[in-house]
Parts: structure tokens; C-alpha cells; sequence
């Protein structure tokens, strides 16, 4: 999640208006269903799950208004009734069950995000101004989170540009920008997933300072998605599993060789499993909302997924956002006047 925080609290900039106009646009593809009541409600709720499925909707309907879509149909899998979140077909074409599932913080990112936290907190302490960038390969230890506490004090009181090793575990980067810029940077290393935090601190009477911390983290929760999602479909017809990845770190590109392999060898009832990453990006036009899918057919699955489905996935882009959505958190503090 991305998060800017005004000095009183109050969400600013385009982002609130942003999303009342997005909502507006994907509830526009319910138009003409029944029976979506219960969607409804619960996005009233703000269920993030029944907002995923919204999107998994207006993903496979949206330009296609001769689609005909069914929330939540019954079907039979061995002596189960199960409930898929819908099914959709095109005139001329059987019906494809969708299951749509929405990611949440799992425990590991959790105790990920408490050391981001953590480490942002104590370099930000430092009353100087300056950005520091703390740079993790991996997961530190209790004691090498506290060793790494401990160094940043006096790190973040040098003049200049600087940086140190911590060995295998990362680097120290001192004044690579000035406070309130955030640049990505890779630092020669391959790429692998990441979490991220920053914040900032600006006012009179205090130094612009900026503590930013990057750490490799790979979400693996891809087999429990399948088999649960898997559970929902029926045995007959083609099938397709949606899943929203925004709180699943590194999903987007790195869960798509994990589920090939999956193929080769189960799930010949899903014929294919399309991930999903969205949110708001600055274009030419301003801040639009984009929807990113990546589509993986099961070679090896009982019903193909109707190439009009794979025609829908085609017309939005395939390749994993911005960077600056890796962030779990930016938060810019404004001191105010006294």
C-alpha cells in the first residue's frame, strides 16, 4: 500500500477523487445483471475481495456488452455444491467459471514490514539533513537489526555522499538524493522482489531528512491460492482463476514460473489463471487507473479458456507496474508553523 499523509491527517491530492471515478467506471459493467445485491454490500463494506472480483468483472465484460454474467452460480463437484464468484459466456460460446481471489498481507510480510518500520524510525531520529537508503538482501536477524540500529546514528551524521557494507546481509547509502526525492535503484544487483518503506520529515523548524529501506522479500503463498480457487470449480466446463496481487510482493513476475511447472503435473480442471496488478499511474493525460494482466493458459487443461477471454486480457498491458508500487508505505511528515 501507498500512503502520503498530510500534517493534519486529511488524504490530499488526486487519489480520493481518483477513486470515486474508478469505482463509477467498473460498476458500470453491472448494468442489466440481477442478483448483484450481495456485491454490492459488500463493497459497501469495503471488502477488498468483492472489490478484486469487480475488477475480474469489468476485466472480461468491459467493451464486450453482448457478455451475459451469472454472480455466484451453483454447480456440482462430486457431492459438493460449490459457488464460483461468477461465470461468463458470448453468445455462440459455452460459459467459463471465474474464481477471483484477492491477496492479503500474509504473517511473513507482516514481520517483514515491523523491520522496515523499525529500521525507517530509527534513522529518522538523526535531527540532520539528509536521505538514507538502507539496502537488504535478505531478512536481518534480531541482532544484526539491532547492529544495523545501532550504526545508523552516526552513519546519518556524516557530510556528504557515503556509503557501507554490511557484509552479505546489505549496504548503507547516504545522500544519493536530496530528502524528498525516492529513486529505485538496483545497485548492480539482480532483480529480485522487494518491500519498501520511506519516510520523510519537512517543516520550519525541523531538517529535511529521508530514511528510505528496501528489502528482498518473495511472497510463496502461489499453491494455496491455486488449490483453495481450484476447489470452487466445476469439472466440465472451461475455468479460469483471477488473482489480484497487489499484497503479494514479487507475485506479479515471479509467481508465473512457479504455476507453469504446477501445470505440468495438476489442476487439469483450471484452464488458465490470470494475475492481476492495478492502481494509479501518471500518464500524459494525468492520472489514469491501469489494470495490468498476465495470463497463464494450462496447456494441459481438460476445457481451453475461449480465445474471447484471452482477446479481453490482451487489450490491457502485461508488464508488472511502476516501481514505486513496490512500496508498502510513503509517508512525508510536514512539521507545521508553531
Amino acid at each position: 500500500m501507498t500512503r502520503r499523509r498530510a500534517s493534519i491527517g486529511i488524504p490530499t491530492g488526486p487519489a480520493p477523487t481518483l477513486h470515486v471515478v474508478n469505482m463509477g467506471q467498473r460498476l458500470a459493467v453491472l448494468d442489466g445483471m440481477t442478483g448483484t445485491e450481495n456485491l454490492i454490500q459488500k463493497l459497501c463494506d469495503d471488502d477488498h475481495s468483492a472489490s478484486a472480483e469487480l475488477t475480474g468483472i469489468f476485466l472480461l465484460k468491459s467493451g464486450k456488452p453482448d457478455a451475459l454474467c451469472d454472480l455466484e452460480p451453483e454447480i456440482i463437484v462430486s457431492d459438493r455444491r460449490p459457488r464460483p464468484d461468477f461465470r461468463i459466456s458470448v453468445p455462440g460460446c459455452d460459459w467459463a467459471y471465474v474464481e477471483v481471489k484477492q491477496t492479503s498481507t500474509s504473517e511473513e510480510q507482516e514481520e517483514a514490514n515491523n523491520i522496515l518500520a523499525m529500521t525507517v524510525t530509527e534513522a529518522i531520529k538523526v535531527k540532520k539533513s539528509f536521505s538514507v537508503e538502507i539496502f537488504l538482501r535478505r531478512s536481518p536477524s534480531a541482532e544484526e537489526l539491532d547492529q544495523i540500529k545501532a550504526r545508523l546514528p552516526d552513519f546519518c551524521n556524516r557530510d556528504g555522499v557515503h556509503r557501507e557494507d554490511l557484509g552479505e546481509l546489505g549496504i548503507l547509502f547516504l545522500n544519493l538524493d536530496p530528502p524528498g526525492t525516492i529513486n529505485l535503484r538496483d545497485h548492480g544487483e539482480e532483480y529480485r522482489p522487494k518491500i519498501c518503506m520511506t519516510r520523510g520529515i519537512y517543516g520550519p523548524d525541523e531538517p529535511h531528512r529521508q530514511a528510505s529501506v528496501r528489502l528482498a522479500f518473495s511472497d510463496e503463498r502461489v499453491h494455496r491460492f491455486l488449490e483453495v480457487a481450484a476447489s470452487q470449480l466445476p469439472t466440465y466446463a472451461p475455468t479460469l482463476i483471477m488473482v489480484q496481487v497487489a499484497k503479494a510482493p514479487g507475485a506479479f513476475k515471479g509467481w508465473e514460473p512457479v504455476i507453469r511447472k504446477r501445470f505440468q503435473h495438476f489442476h487439469a480442471r483450471v484452464s488458465a489463471i490470470c494475475l492481476i496488478q492495478s492502481g494509479f499511474e501518471s500518464t500524459p493525460a494525468g492520472h489514469v487507473w491501469i489494470p495490468r494482466t498476465k495470463l497463464i493458459s494450462n496447456p494441459n487443461a481438460k476445457h481451453p479458456l475461449p480465445k474471447w477471454i484471452e482477446q479481453q486480457f490482451a487489450r490491457f498491458p502485461s508488464d508488472h507496474i511502476s516501481p514505486v508500487a513496490a512500496f508498502s508505505m510513503v509517508e512525508f511528515t510536514h512539521q507545521p508553523d508553531p
